[in-house]
Order: C-alpha cells, then sequence, then structure tokens
C-alpha cells in the first residue's frame, strides 16, 4: 500500500523514539539487526574510519535521529562532532543518552562488537565515554533548507556523515538532489560525506504509524551525489535477506557509499559509472584525499568501487555483494 508523504512536524507529534529503537535495534530481535543493516554498516564505517579513508577534525552528523551506532567509530578520528536532527523529540532521547539518563536504549552490544571490528575489545567501556566528550552540540537540522543547521556560527566540517535520514526527509527526487546540495554547504572542499540509506523502499512502521520514505535505487543515488559534484571513492550494497519476513518496512536493500567533495583544481573527464571500470582521458593524476586517479583503468579491488550487483542482475548472487561477505547465520553474537 502506498504510503503519502509525511510532512516534517509529523515527527514532532507521531514519532515515538523508545519504540523506534526497541523495533529496529534491540540486540534480540531488533529489525535492522536481524536484517544485517547493522553488522554491514558497522563493519562499513570500522573500515572507513580507523583505516584512514577519512579523517579530520570536525565531522557533523546529519539526521542523527536517536543513534549512536554511526558514530562510534568516528569518534576515534574526530575530536568534535556535531549531531543534528529536525524532530525536537529525537534531539531530547539522544540528549538522554549523552546525560546518562537512567533508562535509555542500551547500546552495549554494539559498542562492544564495534570494538570487537577495531581490535580494541578491551576497551569497550570507554568508547561511550569517549564518543559523549567528542559531541559538541546538539542542533537542529532540515535537510531541505538552504542553510540547513540552525546554530549562530558558521560551521564547516571535514566530514558528513548521515544514516538513513535523506530518504525520509524528501517528497521527491529533486528534493532529494537539492538536500544533497544544501548538506554540502556545510562540508569543506575535499572533505568527505559518508552515507547509508535504504534501498527501493516507501515506508517504515514505528509502533502503529506508518511513516513515509522517498523510493529510489543504487543508480539514482550515484547520480545525485556525482551532479552534487562528488566523486564516489567507495559504494557497497547489501541487500535484505531472503528470509526477512516483517513488515515493518518494505525496503529491498541498503547502501553504503564515502564521497568527496571536488575542490575547484579537480577537472573530472568522466565520472566513475554503475557498472565497470573508469577513464580518464588525461595523463594527470586527479588527486582527492586518499583517492589518486591516474590514466589507466582501475580493477575494482583497487579502487575500492566495485561494479554493482543487485538482486535485478542476471549475474546476482547473494553471497556476492561488493566484497561484504553476507553469508546465512553472520550476524555478530550480541
Amino acid at each position: 500500500m502506498a504510503v503519502s508523504f509525511n510532512d516534517k512536524d509529523i515527527y514532532n507529534q507521531k514519532f515515538n523514539p523508545r519504540a523506534h529503537l526497541d523495533r529496529y535495534y534491540s540486540s534480540k530481535d531488533g529489525a535492522l539487526v536481524n536484517d544485517k543493516y547493522l553488522e554491514f554498516v558497522l563493519k562499513q564505517l570500522a573500515k572507513t574510519f580507523t583505516a584512514g579513508v577519512v579523517e579530520g577534525e570536525t565531522l557533523i552528523d546529519i539526521g542523527t535521529g536517536l543513534s549512536i551506532y554511526q558514530l562510534l567509530s568516528a569518534c576515534e578520528v574526530f575530536k568534535e562532532i556535531i549531531v543534528s536532527d529536525y524532530s525536537a523529540l529525537c534531539r531530547q532521547e539522544f540528549e538522554k543518552w549523552l546525560k546518562k539518563h537512567p533508562g535509555t536504549f542500551d547500546w552495549s552490544p554494539v559498542v562492544r562488537y564495534v570494538c570487537d571490528l577495531e581490535g580494541q575489545s578491551e576497551k569497550s567501556t570507554q568508547k561511550e565515554e569517549k564518543l559523549r566528550q567528542r559531541v559538541k552540540e546538539i542542533l537542529k537540522c532540515d535537510v531541505t533548507q538552504s542553510q540547513p543547521l540552525e546554530s549562530s556560527l558558521p560551521l564547516s566540517a571535514d566530514c558528513l556523515l548521515s544514516s538513513l535520514c535523506l530518504e525520509a526527509a524528501c517528497k521527491d527526487h529533486d528534493t532529494y538532489r537539492r538536500a544533497i546540495k544544501n548538506i554540502s554547504t556545510l562540508l569543506k572542499p575535499g572533505g568527505h560525506l559518508v552515507m547509508m540509506g535504504a534501498l527501493e523502499d516507501t515506508y517504515y512502521t514505528v509502533g502503529d504509524h506508518r511513516f513515509s520514505v522517498l523510493f529510489y535505487d543504487a543508480g539514482f543515488v550515484r547520480n545525485a551525489l556525482t551532479g552534487a559534484g562528488y566523486i564516489i571513492k567507495d559504494f557497497q550494497v547489501c541487500p535484505r535477506p531472503k528470509d526477512s519476513a516483517h513488515s515493518f518496512s518494505d525496503y529491498k536493500g541498503f547502501f553504503f557509499v564515502v564521497a568527496c567533495k571536488e575542490t575547484s583544481s579537480l577537472t573530472v573527464l568522466e565520472r566513475i559509472p554503475i557498472y565497470g571500470n573508469p577513464s580518464f582521458e588525461n595523463s594527470n593524476q586527479l588527486n582527492c584525499g586518499a583517492l589518486k586517479v591516474s590514466n589507466k583503468a582501475i580493477e575494482p579491488e583497487e579502487r575500492g568501487t566495485t561494479g554493482l550487483l543487485m538482486p535485478q542482475d542476471d549475474n546476482y548472487k547473494p553471497e556476492q555483494n561488493n566484497g561484504f561477505n553476507i553469508a546465512p547465520g553472520a550476524l555478530p553474537d550480541w
């Protein structure tokens, strides 16, 4: 059943923060735990931040919502983290965690898993405290506005992070493209956008209420990013498991992307396509953070952006997914 677009103020009226956390992130039966989304993005985030692919002083999280999982690896790299959300209810719930209010959601199984990924199992008790120290501000955010953050001071980040946000905030594809450009005003040239989202999704539920989600595929996301002046450095897809039986949402999969904001000195003659290898006609190297592209064709294992395989492709195999092995029963032992 199609869901009409929700006005953004519905998130201050109908959204139940704790019900959302319990339904999607519970270590026992959370939908995003069972569907391997959390495992998928935590592995990608740990690889991105701990390997030095993305680093700097300041990170802004766009549409933080109620979650801390997306910030756990980032707090090892960035000294200043600014979180944001449109919903006052979500900002209040995040502040409860920040101030250690009793009864807040228990993220400790996720924290332990991230520490294991980073090879720092013994530091799991310190991880949340480090993140609390890194968070400097909680701001209101509206990605549909040309100045998306409500701040008294101009903000400029080395990295923008966003998880499951834009598809819920944008009513159509044009609005999504503008939203990418709006948040990009907060990012320094040469800085990185790290983004995660749902693919081919139309709704998700919290309690008894259905919230609308913008339907798009992986190709649309890539085109929106390159159209906004980004060079895609890594793009990964995690299909929804075939045995996923819940009806809390109708997503077909998830994506994870790392993209670099072009500087004026970069001239890209041909952008990376969805399938196949990129090529460039000149012999000068193009530099974007850790990315260096020359005039030779780059093999998938070299550039970290393999051909995108989705369920509709003839060559698609469930166990093959851009270098991420989604084997049955591969959930973390939480």
